[in-house]
């Protein structure tokens, strides 16, 4: 189990599910999924993350990235799908931050941007 902080200041548990290892801008990168536990989301995979896009080109407390796994051994994950936690539009929502092992130092250039009021 890893504990999140979230958004407004309360913690949302986790089960870690596993790592998801790429090379990007030859670097090589380790990202932590991980697998709700509460109800309405309890099984389903996700990743949190932040980069070197956060806070100048993207949403600065991270995006997220949903996570479909056919129980091989690899994964795919495609941030063109990444997208901004629903507290990007609104603090009436509660938003787990990414943990620290999932803030990269590469720009992740795909996804949803920075939403602008």
């Amino acid at each position: 189990m890893i504990t999140l902080p979230t958004s407004d200041q309360k913690e949302n548990k986790y089960l870690t599910y596993g790592y998801a290892s790429f090379q990007l801008h030859g670097k090589e990168n380790r990202l932590l999924i991980l697998e709700a536990v509460n109800k309405p989301f309890k099984g389903t995979l996700f990743l949190a993350f932040g980069d070197a896009t956060s806070a100048v080109e993207t949403y600065g407390a991270g995006r997220y990235l949903d996570i479909q796994h056919k129980k091989g051994k690899t994964i795919e994950l495609d941030f063109n799908l990444a997208y901004n936690p629903y507290c990007a539009y609104s603090n009436d929502f509660s938003c787990p931050l990414p943990p620290k092992e999932n803030l990269l130092e590469i720009p992740i250039a795909a996804g949803e941007k920075d939403y602008m009021f």
